[in-house]
């Protein structure tokens, strides 16, 4: 004998349809959801191109910039070639060394201390401060990502670089882009394989070829041992661009 077919009821149907519907108005709620994370978390991270302000010159740091190109020319003048020398910059000398940089537009306006006190502030897309025994930089990076808040990310990082025999590495404290805080133990793996990446840009390798050895000691000076004739050299070579 065949079996009858059996008929679906109106209420199985209801119910299918019921579900169905509840299935369909939960995607299209997580789905619009996820846009909004989406859309917060860009707009958390993504900035217009933002600029900072440098630090205005004062005497101290006239006094503590000639200070070191002083002593940096002693080493020079005397330097030869493969002999390692050790230059000790205490916090107050790096900070004076930062406000000179970035208030300087050319290698020879450093190196003739060509800013004064009294300058207006330049605009620069990065601002550091040496403190703490740490780096705080704060630094604007351009993207390729256009999104309606801005195609920059507006990084936050504390921490304190150092070079040895392995090369550049950087022990994070804190890093957040835009205002979100990312995990510094991440960032640093991150950072170590972009390092490795860049060993061999020019920048890096003259980088490599100068300083043997670079760090930071619980008094907070800035102790640097390099090869100085070495240095020279770029010196050299910059100023006969000039």
């Amino acid at each position: 004998m065949r079996r009858r077919k059996e008929k679906k009821s109106p209420g199985k149907k209801q119910r299918r349809n019921k579900v169905l519907k509840i299935i369909l108005v939960s995607l299209a709620f997580f789905t619009l959801l996820f846009w909004i994370i989406l859309i917060y978390f860009v707009h958390l991270v993504f900035d217009p191109a933002q600029e900072y302000d440098t630090e205005s010159l004062t005497p101290e740091d006239i006094y503590h910039q000639s200070n070191v190109i002083k002593r940096l020319t002693a080493i020079l003048w005397r330097s030869r070639p493969g002999r390692v020398c050790v230059l000790t910059l205490s916090q107050a000398e790096v900070n004076a060394l930062i406000a000179a940089i970035s208030n300087s537009d050319s290698l020879s306006d450093f190196l003739f201390c060509a800013g004064r006190v009294g300058d207006p502030p330049k605009k620069r897309p990065y601002k550091i401060v040496f403190k703490g025994n740490c780096f705080d930089i704060k630094f604007s990076l351009p993207t390729d990502i256009t999104t309606p808040f801005g195609k920059n990310i507006n990084l936050v990082v504390s921490g304190k670089p150092g070079i040895d025999e392995k090369g550049i590495g950087v022990d994070l404290n804190s890093v957040s882009a835009g205002d979100v805080a990312l995990p510094p133990a991440q960032v640093e793996k991150i950072l170590h394989i972009l390092l490795k990446k860049y060993e061999k840009d020019e920048t890096f390798k003259r980088i490599h070829d100068i300083v043997v050895k670079a760090y930071i000691t619980p008094e907070n000076n800035l102790v640097i041992y390099f090869y100085p004739y070495r240095i020279r050299n770029v010196l050299t070579e910059g100023l006969q661009g000039i």
